[in-house]
């Protein structure tokens, strides 16, 4: 029970939020000022009827220890009320030993996340997830090829926010995708570890996702093609959604999948069918947002529900029943 009203909680902030301009505090590096990254996120959301205002620290090249000397980072900190702060270190920081981490890059990241703590405490930091190059790297720590490259900074920017309670963006998963699903699409620039156009939009798309817990679903398309952009929209939400509990640190998976078996199939693609432990229940189906789209009260078991009307994406499920309340996610994948 603890563990929903933990969701619950987090769902209405995410619905008062909706409501206004969302502020993003963008600091980091290339990876974020190429192709004018920050301006594609703003671009996304007003596609979708939302609206975000943006401010950004990037400097090429720059570490989380130069991000935490810099003293127009804590200016920016300062300077607005944020709803986010997205912090990205150098492309191969966490390629280090444990060692060279612990002394090179987690006290400034310490410093940084004090800040933001101190002096926006409103604000939800991100750390944004980076990739590995395309033919790996060989400094500091020999990673010869991208996988291994990319499943080390993946693995150390998880543990990352994991320390710090807060959310991560899954970049470097949904780069991982697209390079081995979609080899027609070049995520990289031409020295092949900056972002392309098609890169950075990936980026965005996955940011767009993260912060407003919905399926990036985008007629603007940066100057891609069409088909390439919904490509990349598609496994960037894909990304978040899949494992939207590990990104957001919300201790969830637990309470879902003990009860997985009250639904199927799952995913769904035109019907699910509800079979709780009761001859009747109440059904309510919540969006990423918390808000309830639609409600069956006391119906008889077993329930089916179609879909065709849904929007592919991630639902919740709230069943009550025998003084039960169980809450499931449900997936819609036509």
């Amino acid at each position: 029970m603890k563990k929903i009203l933990v969701i619950i909680s987090f769902f209405c902030c995410c619905a008062a939020w909706a409501q206004q301009p969302v502020r993003v505090l963008f600091i980091g590096n290339s990876f974020s000022f190429f192709n004018d990254m920050p301006s594609i996120v703003r671009n996304l959301a007003q596609s979708q009827g939302k609206k975000v205002v943006t401010q950004a620290n990037l400097v090429s090249g720059q570490c989380f220890r130069g991000h935490a000397q810099d003293d127009s980072t804590y200016k920016l900190i300062r300077q607005a009320n944020y709803d986010y702060v997205v912090l990205q270190g150098y492309s191969r920081e966490f390629t280090h030993s444990y060692d060279s981490i612990a002394q090179a890059s987690l006290p400034y990241v310490k410093q940084l996340m004090d800040s933001i703590y101190k002096y926006a405490p409103q604000a939800i930091p991100i750390f944004f997830m980076t990739w590995g190059y395309k033919n790996g790297t060989k400094l500091p720590t020999p990673f010869d090829n991208f996988d291994d490259m990319n499943n080390i900074i993946q693995r150390r920017y998880e543990k990352l926010a994991q320390r710090y309670g807060c959310w991560v963006a899954p970049v470097g998963v949904a780069w991982a995708t697209v390079y081995h699903n979609n080899p027609d699409i070049n995520l990289y620039a031409s020295d092949n570890y900056h972002p392309s156009l098609a890169g950075s939009y990936l980026v965005a798309c996955t940011l767009h996702s993260m912060i407003f817990s919905e399926r990036c679903n985008s007629q603007y398309f940066a100057g891609l093609p069409g088909r390439q952009a919904a490509t990349l929209q598609k496994a960037a939400s894909n990304t978040v959604e899949q494992s939207l509990c590990k990104w957001k640190q919300i201790h969830c998976e637990e309470e879902f999948d003990k009860n997985q078996h009250e639904m199927f199939p799952n995913p769904a693609q035109d019907h699910v069918i509800f079979y709780p432990r009761s001859e009747y229940a109440t059904i309510s189906i919540h969006n990423l947002l918390g808000q309830e789209i639609e409600r069956f009260e006391r119906v008889k078991i077993p329930f089916t529900l179609f879909t065709a009307a849904y929007a592919d994406g991630v639902y919740f499920v709230k069943m009550d029943y025998n003084n039960t309340v169980s809450t499931n996610r449900l997936i819609i994948q036509k």
